[in-house]
């Protein structure tokens, strides 16, 4: 049993950001609490959960990857586009 630094049981977490996909962790219960963040929790998820939460990525992931590629192109307007190799 881990305890938060308030002296509550922490609650298990699944991080969904790009750093670190899948990776669970261990948190305050209190959603209104300063001691959010405690520590990773390691054991492997099953293959099952990995499947389904990569599928459930990919569509954000590309999302986000066409949304950097669009910035960069437009900040980039005049040299790249001015040949027409922009969208």
């Amino acid at each position: 049993m881990v305890c938060c630094w308030c002296g509550r049981q922490t609650i298990v977490h699944t991080s969904f950001t790009a750093i670190n996909p899948w990776r669970r962790f261990y948190a305050c219960p209190d959603q209104a609490s300063d001691c959010r963040f405690l520590g990773w929790y390691h054991p492997q998820m099953c293959a099952c959960s990995t499947m389904i939460i990569q599928g459930l990525l990919r569509p954000r992931n590309e999302l986000e990857a066409h949304k950097l590629l669009k910035s960069t192109c437009e900040s980039e307007r005049f040299t790249v586009c001015s040949v027409g190799s922009c969208f």
